[in-house]
């Protein structure tokens, strides 16, 4: 029995939940570090078919990626925890936005094609990770602390929704790399 290779949104999808899971050490340190998971988000994106927003794409998970790596050292992410709220906020920008652009580029590649039902999810966890980006400028800016328990929810659940879309759009043509619209299943590229 062969075993299909995997795609490139299962390792997208993989990354992300090494993004989401933690196993803390007593000195602080995470055994399932993030910048492992940017790693393993970034090869599978660029095994996707390239697209204008696959350039960016690729450019601002290697900018998450470095960032996290800086977070993962115990001492450099207690004295962000410890400062201002926007610095926090600052140090998940491009995490949340190498995010939302991998969504929109989802959402692009899926309307090319015209798969409605890709294209309608990438766009609202597109809006939901816009949402994620914005919701601590209200929250600690705006002074409008009723909004936390939703900030707190939505940060729990987005990553999970993320990731059950990836898995469900995986095998799609055209999130494989292929165009389902060309006879030969290839790409131009």
């Amino acid at each position: 029995m062969t075993r299909a290779p995997l795609q490139p949104l299962h390792l997208v999808a993989i990354g992300v939940l090494l993004l989401a899971l933690e196993a803390p050490t007593a000195g602080g340190w995470d055994l399932l570090p993030d910048p492992l998971g940017w790693v393993v988000i970034g090869v599978g994106a660029s095994r996707l078919a390239p697209t204008p927003l696959l350039r960016p794409l690729l450019a601002l998970i290697a900018l998450a990626g470095v960032v996290d790596a800086a977070l993962w050292v115990p001492a450099v992410l207690e004295a962000v925890a410890a400062g201002e709220e926007a610095l926090r906020w600052t140090a998940n920008l491009p995490q949340l936005g190498a995010i939302l652009l991998l969504c929109q580029d989802l959402a692009g590649r899926a309307r090319v094609v015209g798969d409605q039902a890709a294209l309608t999810w990438w766009r609202l966890a597109a809006g939901a990770y816009g949402v994620l980006i914005l919701l601590p400028v209200l929250v600690f800016g705006g002074d409008v602390e009723a909004l936390g328990p939703v900030a707190d929810t939505l940060i729990a659940l987005v990553p999970l929704v993320l990731v059950a879309l990836l898995l469900t759009f995986a095998t799609r043509g055209w999130a494989a790399g292929f165009d389902e619209a060309r006879p030969s299943g290839r790409a131009d590229s």
